[in-house]
């Protein structure tokens, strides 16, 4: 897709210049060394990111080590970042954007691939590589299936579960990815990308669908059969398989996230209470062992969460912790922060939970004796009374019976 880069914000350019291979002529001093060259790169959005809360995500993401935290916030290093995309889709805040990664852009550039698709060949299997591989393999391309829908990406790092499930959702059978060769200039991390088709694979099987639908080929060189002859074999073989439950060619603007997509296809494929696990799984599921009168709702986890998958809400003399299901990306910065050590994180989606937040804990509040107003949870107060030493009775009560203001007032009468 090519962009105006005048109508591209600043934040996004990587301005360099070209390096010096050969003898240098007299027009090059004139006109060729000081030309720049702009390369579109992610940045951070930073009145979305969620560092500040302890998220550092789209750090461990980046292969090229080109992200890190400053004034609260992720920044990224212009010089070190090669464009790869990975740290994309590793942020659950949707803080990192690019002109040419942003999902409105990806899904309309899906959109007009289909549109373009004038073959009316079954079935339709979508192609997707770096831009690098698809050079490398320009020699055989006109000899491909013509069933191929062909779709680049700067970096197969920057492939997302959400990505894979669009195309599907839009009218794919089958797809073929290609990964980068080893000399790959962005450095992308293959273990990552495995997970990423791991997921899609099991939910197919969730579903009811073959797994094979999704297929990884080597680079091209490092397979004895070329690619073309590679993906001849992979149409037949998706041509043998049952048609997929999925839609064919729906345009729809709600469907821009993973989640968003996963509550379609459990409405669609009636999946109620139904649950997928395993390493590969992009979502976690939290639970607090043990009865909920172990957790004394202190908060702690809801202010540790960085994706606000947790909230603590107090209302009506009730404390509720509340838990976004479609939020939570299993990163446990709760886990390690709860006091009590009664929270438990499997990686888990459950589809019946990803409407909303529901109730984790809840407890009513305790009130202060004088002036009724709110102190506590009942189940934190217990807590701070097993604590309390035996011979200092009356701290104990001023903590659990009356407001911190009622406290400094220091009434005899509270004594």
């Amino acid at each position: 897709m090519e962009l105006d880069l005048s109508k591209i914000d600043p934040k996004h350019l990587k301005i360099s210049y070209p390096t010096l291979r050969e003898g240098v002529s007299r027009r090059d001093l004139l006109f060729g060394l000081l030309k720049p060259q702009y390369e579109i790169v992610p940045a951070v959005e930073e009145d979305r990111c969620l560092a500040w809360r302890g998220c550092s995500l789209c750090i461990s993401s980046c292969p090229q080590e080109a992200i890190s935290l400053k004034g609260g916030s992720a920044s990224i290093d212009k010089d070190k970042c090669t464009a790869c995309g990975a740290c994309l889709p590793s942020c659950p805040a949707e803080a990192i954007s690019s002109p040419l990664l942003d999902p409105q852009v990806l899904d309309a550039s899906l959109q007009s691939l289909f549109r373009r698709d004038e073959t009316g060949l079954e079935p339709r299997v979508a192609l997707i590589a770096s831009e690098d591989v698809f050079s490398s393999m320009a020699a055989e391309r006109e000899s491909f299936p013509p069933q191929l829908i062909e779709f680049k990406l700067p970096c197969i790092g920057a492939l997302s579960p959400w990505l894979l499930l669009r195309f599907f959702d839009l009218g794919v059978d089958g797809v073929a990815i290609v990964p980068c060769a080893h000399s790959c200039p962005h450095r992308c991390q293959s273990e990552r990308t495995q997970r990423v088709i791991g997921f899609i694979q099991a939910l197919f099987v969730k579903l009811g669908m073959e797994p094979e639908r999704v297929q990884v080929f080597p680079p091209p060189g490092a397979g004895l059969a070329s690619p073309a002859e590679l993906l001849h074999a992979f149409v037949e073989e998706v041509r043998g398989m049952a048609p997929t439950k999925f839609g064919k060619g729906q345009e729809d603007e709600e469907k821009l996230t993973l989640v968003a997509l996963l509550r379609d296809f459990a409405q669609r494929f009636d999946l109620g209470g139904a649950c997928l696990s395993g390493d590969n799984v992009p979502f976690g599921l939290l639970k607090i062992e043990a009865s909920s009168e172990a957790c004394t709702l202190c908060g702690s986890c809801a202010d540790r969460c960085p994706t606000r998958a947790l909230t603590l809400k107090d209302e009506q003399g009730a404390s509720q912790l509340l838990f976004d299901h479609g939020r939570c990306v299993a990163c446990e910065a709760c886990v390690g922060v709860c006091p009590e050590h009664v929270l438990q994180r499997g990686r888990t989606l459950d589809f019946s939970r990803l409407e909303g937040a529901t109730v984790l804990a809840h407890d009513c509040l305790a009130l202060c004796r004088k002036c009724g107003n709110e102190i506590a949870p009942l189940s934190m107060m217990r807590k701070i009374q097993s604590q309390l030493a035996a011979g200092r009775f009356s701290a104990a009560r001023n903590l659990t019976e009356f407001c911190p203001d009622c406290r400094i007032l220091g009434s005899p009468a509270l004594m």
